[in-house]
C-alpha cells in the first residue's frame, strides 16, 4: 500500500497519515467492535489521547442584574477544543507600491523626480561673482613684524666714545681701564633665514613670502641668505624667489651669525615623528657652532616641549600673542577651539587658507589663532592639497552633527562666509554647500535664504537631468564629480534630494549593469535608481513574482498552463521597465543584490523566516514579501497556481478568500467575498435583516478579560471585569444592536428607547433579549448571535 502523500491544501499543515476515521476502519478490519472501550485502547496504541470536553454553564440572571459575561447557550453542541496555532509560514506579498503615472506626453519609465525638469544651460554654469569676495588677510601686520626681524637678525657694535659716562667716572675718582663707547644696533653683517614651505604649513605660505619680501626691502640682500628648505633640515636648499635656480647643499653660517627659521619644527607632524627628530638634530648642530636659532612657529604654545625649548628660541607666530620667546609650554586650549571650528566649516566642500583664516577670526578662539589654523589644516580627517583641504567622507558626516548644534547666528554667519569665499568658483560647489547647510541649520537661520536654497535644489535636479540624458556617453570628469558628490552626502542628505539617486545611477551605470558589487546607496531611492537605468525608448515587459517551494523567483509572463506545469504559485504580476531587479533582505547574511533581467527566470532569494521581510524593486513597483501563520479562523489554507487562499466558515458554508491587493491601499490582505472579509480587527461578516445591515466578528478561542476596568471614571453601569474563556470560535455583533435592527426583528415601539436609542438592550428585559436572539437566528440560520 502506497504511503499517503501530504496535500498542499490542508488545515494549516499536511494531513497526518493516520486520522481518527482510519482508526475506526482498522478496528473493524481487525474484528473488533467500534465501541468506546475498544476504540480507547486502539487509539492509545497509535499515540492518541482523549482530551476533556469543557462546557461553560449557562448562568441564570435576573432582570435587575448587569449583563453577564458572554455564556454559551446550553443547547449548543459540545465545545470544540482550541487547536494550537500552526508553525508553518505562508509567504505572501504584504505591500506593493507602484510608480505614479507620468503626465500626458512624458515617458512612464524615467525618474519621477526629473519629470518636467530641464537640463542645465550655459547660464546655470556661470559663477555668481567674477572675483573672490573674501580678500586675503595677513597673519600679522608689517608694523608688528619688522621690529621683531630687526631684533632677531641684528647685532650690536661699538660706536664713538661715551663722553658723558667718561666724565661721570672721572668725577667719581675711578680709574679708567678702557674707554666706554656707545652701542649701536645694526643689521648683522651675515644672517641666514630658512623657510619651510611644506604642505602642512600651506595656510602660512603667503605670510612667509611677505616676510621674506619685506626683509629684503628693509635690510637689503648684502650678507643675507634666504633659503627654501626642500627636504629635511640640513638637506638641499634653494634660494628663495628663484624657482629655476638649481638645488644646492645647505652650508651652516659663520659661528655666532643669527639664524631665523620659519617653520613648525615638525611639531605638527607629531612629537614622535621622524621629521621632528630631524629638527632636534639640526638644533643641536647649530648649538654646537655657537648659534642659538630663532624660530617663528605658527603653532600653539601647548605643542612646545622641553627638548624644543632647549635648542631653539621659539616665538609663536600668531596675532593674539606678543612676539617674545616662549620659556614653557602653554595650557591645553586648542582642542575645544578646533572642535568649534570643525563644526563651523562642516558644510564646506573645500576649505582654502583665506576661508580658514576668516573663520578663525570670526570665532576668535581663546587658543592661539595660528595654532588653531595649523591644527585644522593638519587634521587627520582632511585630505591636503596646495589650494585647500577637503574632508574625508566619513569625517564630514561626523562634523555635520556639530554644525546642527551651533546657534542660529553662527549657522547664518557660516553660510554667509561660504558664499563670500566660493561665489567666484563653479556654481556646483556653492550649491552643494548651501544644500548641506540647509539640511542641518535651524529654520530661523534660513529665513532670508529660502530662495537661494530652492535655486540650489533646482540646480541639482537640472544636473541630474543632464547626466541622465548622457548616461550612455557620460564623461569621466562628470562621473568623477557625481561620485565625489555622493561620497560627501550622508544618508539624510541623499534622502532629502532625489537627484542623488539619479546621479548614482549615472555614475555607476556600467558597473550596475555588469552585476558588479553594488556601491553603498544609503539614503537613496532604489526605485529612482532603477528607473534611471531604464532605456527611455524601451517597452515595458511583464513578469510574475512566484514562489517555487522555498524559493522566490521572477519569471516571464508565461501562460497559465506553463505556470501550472512548473508547480509554482503566483505572488504578484509586475510591469517592469528597468534592466535590473533589486532584492533587499535583512539579517546577518542579507543585503542588497542587483540582478539583470533577460529572457530566463531569475532566482531572487531563498524563502526563510530569518530572511524576512524581502523587498523587491523593479523601478515600476516595489514589493514587500513577508510570512505569517495560518489565521485561527481559517478552516483551510493553501496555495495554487493563482496564489494564496483560505476558507472561512459563515452560516454553515465555506467561503474562499483570496490573498491580493486591497482597494485604495498599497497593503495586501484577504480580499472580501460575499460580505465576508478581514480587516485590522480580524474576520468579519455582514448580514442584512429587513434592510438593516449588521456586522459580526469572529472571536478566536481562548481566554480574555471582559468588562470595564476598576479605575474607570463615571462608569455607566455596575458591571465588573470577568474572565471569559471560549473553547471554540464565536460570532459576536460588532457593536451593540442598533435601534433599527432591534425594531426590524422585534417590532418594538421606538419610544421605548428614547433614553438610550443607541443601545436598546439596556431598556428591555433579558427575556426580550433572548427572544431577539432566537428570532435573529431564525432570520440568519447558522448564526451564533451575541451581544458585547
Amino acid at each position: 500500500m502506497a504511503k499517503p502523500q501530504p496535500e498542499l491544501a490542508s488545515g494549516g499543515v499536511s494531513r497526518t497519515p493516520i486520522g481518527r476515521a482510519d482508526l475506526v476502519r482498522a478496528l473493524v478490519r481487525c474484528g473488533g467492535q467500534a465501541g468506546a472501550a475498544s476504540l480507547e485502547r486502539f487509539a492509545s496504541l497509535a499515540g492518541f489521547v482523549r482530551r476533556p470536553v469543557v462546557l461553560l454553564p449557562r448562568v441564570p440572571i435576573a432582570e435587575s442584574q448587569p449583563a453577564p459575561p458572554l455564556p454559551l447557550p446550553a443547547e449548543t453542541a459540545p465545545a470544540e477544543v482550541a487547536v494550537a496555532p500552526s508553525a508553518v509560514s505562508w509567504y505572501a506579498v504584504v505591500q506593493m507600491t507602484e510608480t505614479p503615472p507620468a503626465p500626458d506626453g512624458q515617458p512612464d519609465n524615467g525618474p519621477v523626480c526629473l519629470r518636467g525638469v530641464p537640463p542645465l544651460t550655459a547660464d546655470d554654469l556661470l559663477p555668481e561673482a567674477s572675483a573672490p569676495l573674501l580678500p586675503d588677510s595677513p597673519l600679522l601686520p608689517w608694523a608688528r613684524l619688522w621690529p621683531f626681524l630687526k631684533q632677531t637678525l641684528g647685532a650690536t657694535t661699538a660706536g664713538p666714545i661715551d663722553v658723558p659716562r667718561v666724565a661721570g667716572l672721572l668725577a667719581e675718582g675711578r680709574v679708567l681701564r678702557h674707554l666706554p663707547r656707545l652701542c649701536r644696533s645694526r643689521w648683522a653683517p651675515e644672517a641666514q633665514v630658512l623657510v619651510d614651505f611644506d604642505l602642512r604649513l600651506e595656510p602660512f605660505r603667503q605670510d612667509f613670502n611677505d616676510l621674506c619680501a619685506g626683509l629684503l626691502r628693509l635690510r637689503g640682500p648684502l650678507g643675507l641668505q634666504i633659503l627654501r628648505l626642500l627636504e629635511e633640515p640640513g638637506g638641499p636648499v634653494r634660494p628663495w624667489g628663484q624657482a629655476t635656480a638649481p638645488d644646492r647643499p645647505w652650508r651652516p653660517p659663520a659661528p655666532g651669525a643669527p639664524v631665523l627659521l620659519c617653520s613648525d619644527l615638525g611639531m605638527l607632524a607629531g612629537r614622535d615623528s621622524g621629521l621632528h627628530a630631524a629638527w632636534l638634530r639640526f638644533g643641536r648642530l647649530l648649538n654646537a657652532r655657537g648659534i642659538r636659532p630663532w624660530v617663528l612657529a605658527p603653532v600653539s604654545p601647548e605643542r612646545l616641549s622641553p627638548a624644543v625649548l632647549r635648542h631653539f628660541e621659539v616665538v609663536c607666530f600668531t596675532p593674539d600673542a606678543p612676539l617674545r620667546p616662549c620659556h614653557a609650554p602653554g595650557a591645553p586650549r586648542e582642542a575645544a577651539a578646533l572642535a568649534e571650528l570643525l563644526a563651523f566649516l562642516a558644510p564646506a566642500v573645500r576649505v582654502e587658507p583665506a576661508l580658514l583664516r576668516a573663520a578663525v577670526r570670526h570665532l576668535a578662539p581663546r587658543a592661539a589663532r595660528a595654532g588653531v589654523e595649523a591644527a585644522f589644516w593638519n587634521h587627520p580627517d582632511f585630505v591636503q592639497a596646495h589650494g585647500g583641504v577637503a574632508a574625508l567622507p566619513d569625517a564630514a558626516h561626523r562634523t555635520r552633527a556639530g554644525f546642527a548644534r551651533l546657534t542660529p547666528e553662527l549657522q547664518r554667519d557660516a553660510m554667509g562666509l561660504l558664499h563670500r569665499a566660493h561665489a567666484h568658483l563653479p556654481p556646483a560647489v556653492l550649491h552643494e554647500e548651501r544644500l548641506t547647510a540647509a539640511g542641518l541649520a535651524n529654520p530661523s537661520a534660513l529665513a532670508a535664504q529660502g530662495a537661494q536654497v530652492d535655486r540650489s535644489a533646482r540646480f541639482l535636479l537640472s544636473a541630474a537631468a543632464s547626466f541622465h540624458g548622457e548616461t550612455a556617453q557620460l564623461a569621466d570628469a562628470k562621473a568623477a564629480w557625481a561620485r565625489r558628490l555622493l561620497d560627501r552626502g550622508d544618508a539624510a542628505q541623499r534622502s532629502r534630494h532625489p537627484a542623488y539617486s539619479v546621479l548614482y545611477a549615472a555614475a555607476y551605470r556600467q558597473a550596475l549593469l555588469d552585476g558588479a558589487p553594488a556601491v553603498p546607496d544609503d539614503g537613496l531611492d532604489r526605485q529612482e535608481i532603477l528607473r534611471a537605468l531604464a532605456d527611455p525608448t524601451a517597452s515595458p515587459t511583464r513578469w510574475d513574482l512566484v514562489q517555487d517551494s522555498h524559493t522566490l523567483r521572477l519569471v516571464p509572463d508565461w501562460t497559465p498552463l506553463d505556470r501550472a506545469h512548473l508547480r509554482v504559485s503566483l505572488l504578484a504580476r509586475l510591469r517592469v521597465t528597468s534592466p535590473l531587479v533589486a532584492v533587499q533582505t535583512p539579517g546577518p547574511h542579507g543585503g542588497l543584490t542587483m540582478q539583470p533581467l533577460g529572457m530566463d527566470p531569475v532566482h531572487l532569494t531563498r524563502l526563510a523566516p530569518e530572511g524576512l521581510p524581502i523587498k523587491v524593486s523593479t523601478g515600476s513597483v516595489e514589493i514587500v514579501v513577508d510570512a505569517f501563520p495560518r489565521p485561527p479562523w481559517a478552516r483551510a489554507i493553501g496555495r495554487d497556481a493563482e496564489g494564496l487562499w483560505c476558507d472561512a466558515e459563515w452560516l454553515g458554508q465555506r467561503v474562499r478568500l483570496r490573498w491580493g491587493a486591497l482597494e485604495h491601499a498599497p497593503h495586501w490582505g484577504w480580499q472580501p467575498k460575499g460580505g465576508v472579509g478581514v480587516d485590522t480587527f480580524g474576520l468579519y461578516a455582514d448580514f442584512t435583516v429587513a434592510g438593516v445591515t449588521q456586522r459580526c466578528r469572529w472571536i478566536a478561542p481562548g481566554s480574555f478579560r471582559m468588562g470595564s476596568p476598576p479605575d474607570e471614571v463615571n462608569r455607566s453601569s455596575n458591571e465588573t471585569q470577568h474572565d471569559v474563556t471560549l473553547t471554540r470560535g464565536y460570532w459576536l455583533a460588532d457593536s451593540a444592536c442598533t435601534q433599527a435592527l432591534w425594531q426590524a426583528v422585534m417590532g418594538a415601539n421606538p419610544s421605548a428607547f428614547k433614553d438610550d436609542p443607541a443601545n436598546p438592550v439596556k431598556k428591555v428585559s433579558w427575556n426580550d433579549v433572548h427572544t431577539f436572539l432566537d428570532r435573529l437566528n431564525a432570520r440568519v440560520p447558522g448564526l451564533d448571535a451575541g451581544l458585547p
